[in-house]
């Protein structure tokens, strides 16, 4: 299922260019080619998002010096229902999950994104030093959505996810040398 796969491609520093992501090169992608791209490939949701924030956990100094992710990977993808949840959602993520995922063991580093195409505009990528470390650490902290007293668990009442959103997973390429 193609939910278990993302295709990243990283700039280290500058503004976000169209023309240097391969799909994009040399052609405009119209409504019907964008359909056999993603009915291609099951449940497959296309975005282009641009960092907005980014924030290294205790565990950064693991992190390779060419800005490849870490070795596991939770990446989701959410729009909201209204502007003011939009506005709560931004603060949320500078108020309580950034400053959360700082201070997380297993932690790498967390990138905020914003998309500039595709149906979400809001994305977060947390690199982690494994699955494990991801499951044991992470999840404690995604309970707090549980807690209805919780601002965790009002986020989750007005965001909508992608299909298949969040995708988690080991990186597959570039290999470790």
């Amino acid at each position: 299922m193609a939910t278990e796969q993302i295709i990243c491609y990283w700039r280290e520093q500058g503004r976000l260019r169209f023309s240097s992501i391969p799909i994009m090169k040399n052609k405009v992608i119209d409504a019907a080619t964008m359909r056999v791209m993603n009915t291609s490939r099951n449940g497959v949701g296309t975005a282009i998002f641009t960092e907005e924030a980014r924030i290294n956990g205790p565990e950064f100094y693991y992190r390779a010096p060419d800005c490849k992710p870490g070795p596991a990977i939770q990446m989701g993808s959410v729009r909201t229902k209204t502007s003011e949840d939009e506005f709560n959602l931004c603060s949320w993520y500078v108020n309580n999950r950034l400053p959360a995922m700082a201070k997380m063991p297993g932690c790498i580093n967390t990138r905020k994104l914003v998309s500039v195409a595709g149906w979400a505009k809001h994305s977060a990528m947390y690199e982690f030093l494994s699955l494990e470390a991801r499951n044991e650490n992470f999840m404690d902290h995604e309970a707090l959505g549980l807690d209805e007293s919780s601002w965790s668990s009002n986020i989750i009442k007005y965001t909508l996810h992608a299909p298949g959103s969040p995708s988690v997973g080991r990186r597959m390429s570039p290999t470790e040398e």
